[in-house]
């Protein structure tokens, strides 16, 4: 049981997220795994518990990153499965491990100590994979939620509340499973689905209101181009002049009544001079107001390239965004580990100096490049530099169509809720999308398309607790935590 529970909660847990299942199915996919560890008195058996879970998972949410090391880089599938294992399977699944034995620590007199902290330790640990250069903060528990009420919490928690709130609901259905009589459980459970209920349809209710009264001149139109092509197309340099002609061709088509155009990530990535002629042929097109943004790659002072982002008007290039946080192992590496060299891509980057506020006639834009967008911090100092949207540049073709481009659309989801802010995503080959201050989106295409996104957003400017005050919810866990550990000592006096 202490093994196969932990293992089918793995399961439960990666069919949550919405392009499977159903985001609901998270308030009871822990449940098996935190049942077998209230059976478990042994630091050894829990921590093995832990490990299974995380083995499980994070193979699971791994995969895209295999697909990518096996099919593009041409690895052998057993290299591409050993990088993989060692540099991300393994050290989320001690995490996990780490995680489930210090539930047995912090076992306490306090019932409601006894619920609060395992959820406290649990958006700890994923905070951890923030704050260390080789985890990833991905697959998040709270991510599952972005089409559901719950949601719209995060704007007052940030999506690490959005994952408290999962896991204390997997605690007291377990609690109400193992002791049926003890009906406070019962009432704290319908207390947070009511509370939550209520203040997501308030909310929603406030922001629509706004939104439907704001002026004309708040309203700014977009076109994003999705050109569809492969990434070993991307970086053929003999299909370039395709490449270039089917973008130039598309946008010049889309535009009359477009306040942005907008291109991918690294769509642009010949030599650097290739790069600002083409800049320079759609920035001659445009109107007077009109921009363009395109994702490029570009040449520094000493030798190193950096992934960047171009704003341009029809005078030229307004400013330049170099993406500051680079994907672990393939954009940088770590020692020795490293997904190597593709094609003619850059074997690495070299790191932004700089978070940059675009101000334009078309608004204060924040800009992400790909996977910066999952860092919560990283949107809300954007949101904080008075932007009035977040604009993500993406290239998600190196996973195929696997979960990564739907979740990677979901942490977007998650910072326009968290912040309050509209978010358009514009990618290669999908999901793009736009999406408003309450987590709608508005506008998408689909994967693997040859598409237009066209719509609009409002500047209409909304306030957020956690825009103004950051994760006050990991300030409250580290409380609940010294609780604990002072409780266990007062009984062990």
């Amino acid at each position: 049981m202490h093994l196969l529970f932990p293992a089918f909660s793995a399961l439960l847990l990666f069919l949550s997220f919405p392009y499977n299942i159903s985001g609901y199915l998270s308030f009871a996919a822990l449940v098996p795994f935190f049942y077998s560890i209230s059976r478990v008195f042994s630091y050894r058996k829990a921590f093995i518990g832990g490990l299974i879970f995380g083995l499980i998972y994070s193979a699971m949410m791994s995969y895209p990153l295999l697909h990518a090391l096996n099919y593009h880089y041409n690895r052998s599938f057993i290299y591409s499965l050993l990088l993989i294992t060692v540099t991300s399977i393994i050290p989320l699944a001690f995490l996990y491990g780490i995680f489930s034995a210090a539930c047995i620590y912090f076992r306490v007199p306090s019932k409601i100590l006894c619920i609060l902290i395992p959820p406290s330790l649990w958006i700890i640990s994923d905070y951890v994979r923030e704050i260390i250069p080789f985890y990833l903060p991905w697959g998040f528990a709270g991510y599952t939620q972005v089409f559901t009420p719950l949601m719209q919490i995060s704007d007052i928690t940030g999506i690490y509340g959005v994952t408290f709130f999962i896991l204390l609901i997997n605690i007291l259905i377990t609690e109400i499973i193992i002791d049926r009589r003890n009906f406070i459980y019962h009432s704290i459970l319908l207390g947070i689905v009511l509370l939550v209920i209520s203040y997501s349809h308030f909310r929603i209710k406030q922001i629509e209101s706004e939104l439907s009264k704001s002026p004309e001149t708040d309203i700014i139109t977009i076109a994003a181009i999705q050109g569809n092509f492969t990434t070993r197309d991307r970086w053929d340099d003999g299909l370039s002049r395709l490449r270039y002609s089917t973008y130039l061709s598309l946008s010049e088509n889309n535009l009359s009544g477009t306040d942005i155009i907008i291109w991918p990530e690294t769509v642009l990535n010949s030599a650097d001079r290739v790069n600002l002629e083409i800049i320079k042929t759609v920035s001659s097109r445009l109107s007077p107001g009109q921009l363009f943004v395109t994702g490029a790659t570009r040449s520094d002072n000493k030798g190193g390239y950096n992934n960047s982002v171009f704003v341009a008007s029809n005078a030229g290039i307004i400013d330049i965004y170099d993406k500051i946080i680079l994907f672990p192992y393939s954009e940088k590496s770590y020692t020795w580990l490293s997904a190597g060299k593709f094609m003619n891509a850059p074997e690495k980057f070299e790191p932004g100096t700089r978070q940059r506020i675009v101000k334009t006639g078309n608004g204060n834009i924040g800009i992400t490049i790909c996977f910066e967008s999952i860092y919560p911090y990283f949107s809300r100092r954007i949101k904080r530099g008075n932007a009035d949207y977040i604009l993500n540049i993406s290239n998600d073709s190196w996973f195929g169509s696997t979960s990564e481009p739907y979740i990677h659309l979901y942490s977007n989801i998650a910072r326009a809720v968290e912040l309050r802010i509209p978010v358009i995503r514009s990618t290669n080959n999908g999901i793009s999308a736009i999406i408003n201050q309450t987590g709608i989106i508005s506008a998408s295409t689909s994967l693997d398309m040859k598409e237009i996104l066209k719509g609009s957003i409002s500047k209409n400017r909304f306030n957020s607790i956690y825009a103004q005050y950051g994760d006050l919810i990991l300030i409250l866990s580290a409380a609940i935590l010294l609780a604990g550990i002072f409780q266990k000592n007062k009984k062990a006096i």
